[in-house]
């Protein structure tokens, strides 16, 4: 074989393996997103902000738990679309990478506040098993941007699952409702 077709020959190998790490990949990430659970929970505050919990099983099964200041009081489960779930659990990805708790200032909050709420969320996979904790007294700081990032997840749930039928709110106290 002449140098010119073994080139040509190694360009076609490297791109069908390439391809192929690819697609295992992408059939990793499957796997891993469809045997995912997830949850997300809200805990009291001084005053009536609701407290509920939302989990979802691998097979879509939605279970939620209205304990105080819902509209519906108790368990209420649901299903939702095996690709709004996997959406979810590819959101929930970015988890790994933060720590456990945005809770004081020794978590890297730059000042807090008392009487707040808290969301919690938790991923449960073969490959991924996180629980993270954001108290929304948790202002500034550091760790500033991941609480954002981790409001804006508990929002996610909170749609996909339609949680709103249960808790009657229209949105759930976010970081946006707290004054800066």
């Amino acid at each position: 074989m002449n140098a010119r077709a073994d080139g040509s020959v190694r360009a076609v190998l490297l791109a069908a393996l390439s391809s192929m790490a690819a697609a295992c990949s992408v059939a990793q990430q499957r796997a891993e997103s469809d045997d995912a659970a997830f949850a997300l929970q809200r805990t009291a505050c001084f005053g009536d902000c609701p407290v509920y919990s939302v989990a979802v099983e691998a097979e879509g099964h939605v279970i939620c738990i209205g304990s105080e200041h819902t509209r519906e009081l108790g368990v209420r489960t649901s299903r939702i679309e095996p690709q709004v779930r996997r959406r979810i659990v590819e959101a929930l990805r970015v988890l790994a990478s933060m720590q456990n708790s945005y809770e004081f200032e020794k978590d890297g909050c730059g000042r807090t506040w008392t009487d707040q709420p808290s969301v919690m969320l938790s991923v449960h996979s073969s490959r991924m098993d996180k629980h993270v904790v954001l108290y929304y007294g948790c202002q500034g700081g550091r760790v500033a941007d991941d609480t954002r990032k981790i409001d804006a997840l508990a929002r996610e749930i909170d749609e996909a699952v339609a949680s709103q039928r249960w808790t009657g709110l229209a949105h759930p106290p976010t970081l946006a409702d707290l004054p800066q």
